[in-house]
C-alpha cells in the first residue's frame, strides 16, 4: 500500500512551504498519497484538500473564539480520514495554535506527527516548548539558533534551512509600473482579521504620503485582488494585486508590511520597510505580558538591531510618514539596503529547506508506525 500523508497548512505562507516540500518528497517517494488541509499552492502539487484554510484563518485569542465549532468539526473530519485511509505521517506547517493541539489527537490514533516550521516559543509562550516534545516524533526548525534551543528541552529538531531562501528567485519579477514615480507597497497581512485591523491604517497613511509625493504609486496586495471600498476615492495612481507579495515588494521603493513572512520577504528583497501589526485590546495584553524579545519583526530579531521601524498596537500616521520620507533619502536608503544583506548569510543560503525536510522525513517512512498513544480516541465519532 503506497505511503499516505496527511498535511496541513492554515495560511498561504504556510501552504507554499507545504507545496514546496510535497514536490520535494514525491522526488522521494513517488507513490506518496497526500491529503489534508490547505490551499491552492497545495491543490496545484495534486494534494486532496478536504478543508480549505481561507474561511478558517484567525490570529489571536478573541478572534479565535467565533471559529472553535468550524476548527472542531475540521479536526473531527481530519481524524476519522487520518484513521480510515491508514495514514502513515502527519506533516503540520507553521499554524502553531492549532497545529499544537492537531498533533496531539493524531498522537492518540498512532500517527507519527512532524512539525515543519516550530513556534516560535524563543519569542512568546515557551511553556508550549513542552508540547512540543510531547506531541511531535520530528521538528523541521527554520532558524539557525533554534536547533540547539529545541534539543536542549528534549525536542528532536533538526535545522532545514529557511524556505523563504528557495522560494525568492534570484531576480524576481516586477509589476508593470510607470517609470519614475515613487512605488510604496502596502501589504495588510494574509488573514482576513489582519486585512479588517490594517488596511484602514495603511488608507491613513496613504492620504498623507499621497501629499508628500503626488505622483506616487500606492501598490496593495490583497487577498482577493479587488480593490476594497476602503480604496476608493483616495489620491495617486492605485494598483491593486492578489496575493504576488514578493512582485509588490521588488516593485516598490518603501513596504508598508504587517508582521509576519512578508516583513522577511522584503528583508531578503533588500526593501527598506515599516512594519505594523494590530491585535484585539484582549490579545495584545496578553502578548505583551508573555513576550520574551525586544523586536516583533524577523528582520530585527536576526540583524538584533531596529533596521525597520516597528509599530504594535499605535498607529502615528504624521509620525511613520516623516520616517518614511527621511529613509527615502540616498543615504539613509543605502545604509539600510547594506544592513539587509547581511540577512542571506545569517540564514545560510547553501541549505534548501524542503530537501533538507524531505530526506528526514523519508527516513520516519521506513520506520513502523508508532501505534496509537492511547488506548482511546479523542472524538467518539472515529471510534
Amino acid at each position: 500500500m503506497p505511503p499516505r500523508i496527511l498535511i496541513s497548512a492554515g495560511e498561504p505562507s504556510g501552504d507554499l512551504h507545504a507545496a514546496h516540500l510535497v514536490r520535494a518528497l514525491r522526488d522521494r517517494v513517488p507513490e506518496a498519497e497526500f491529503f489534508g488541509f490547505g490551499g491552492e499552492a497545495l491543490a496545484r502539487e495534486g494534494v486532496e484538500l478536504l478543508f480549505r484554510y481561507e474561511d478558517l484563518s484567525v490570529v489571536g485569542i478573541q478572534e479565535a473564539l467565533s471559529t472553535v465549532p468550524r476548527f472542531y468539526g475540521m479536526v473531527r473530519t481530519l481524524l476519522r480520514e487520518a484513521r480510515r485511509r491508514q495514514a502513515r505521517l502527519a506533516i503540520l506547517v507553521d499554524y502553531p495554535g492549532f497545529h499544537l493541539q492537531f498533533a496531539r489527537h493524531l498522537k492518540r490514533i498512532g500517527v507519527r506527527v512532524v512539525d515543519y516550521i516550530a513556534p516560535q516559543v524563543w519569542a512568546w509562550g515557551f511553556w508550549r516548548i513542552h508540547l512540543v516534545r510531547k506531541h511531535f516524533d520530528a521538528v523541521m526548525v527554520i532558524l539557525p539558533f533554534e536547533e540547539t534551543l529545541f534539543r536542549r528541552y528534549g525536542v528532536p529538531a533538526h535545522y532545514v534551512g529557511h524556505p523563504l531562501l528557495e522560494e525568492i528567485p534570484a531576480h524576481p519579477e516586477r509589476l508593470a509600473l510607470p517609470e519614475g514615480s515613487p512605488v510604496f507597497a502596502f501589504l495588510p497581512g494574509s488573514r482576513t482579521q489582519e486585512i479588517r485591523r490594517h488596511l484602514p491604517r495603511m488608507v491613513a497613511l496613504h492620504r498623507v504620503l499621497a501629499r508628500r509625493f503626488p505622483d506616487a504609486v500606492f501598490v496593495y496586495s490583497l487577498l482577493d485582488g479587488r480593490k476594497s471600498p476602503l480604496l476608493e476615492g483616495l489620491p495617486g495612481r492605485i494598483v491593486t494585486v492578489e496575493g504576488q507579495a514578493q512582485r509588490c515588494i521588488q516593485s516598490a521603493d518603501y513596504v508598508v508590511v504587517a508582521s509576519g513572512t512578508a516583513s522577511l520577504e522584503a528583508g531578503l528583497l533588500e526593501r527598506p520597510a515599516t512594519v505594523m501589526y494590530m491585535l484585539s485590546e484582549l490579545t495584545w495584553h496578553l502578548a505583551r505580558r508573555l513576550s520574551r524579545v525586544r523586536h516583533a519583526s524577523l528582520v530585527n530579531l536576526l540583524l538584533d538591531e531596529t533596521v525597520y521601524p516597528e509599530y504594535i498596537q499605535r498607529w502615528p500616521v504624521e509620525k511613520v510618514a516623516r520616517e518614511i520620507e527621511a529613509r527615502l533619502q540616498p543615504d539613509r536608503r543605502a545604509e539600510i539596503v547594506a544592513k539587509l544583506r547581511k540577512l542571506r548569510s545569517l540564514l545560510d543560503p547553501s541549505r534548501k529547506a524542503s530537501q533538507e525536510a524531505a530526506a528526514r522525513i523519508q527516513e520516519l517512512l521506513q520506520q513502523p508506525p508508532p501505534g496509537p498513544a492511547y488506548p482511546f480516541a479523542p472524538f467518539p465519532e472515529i471510534a
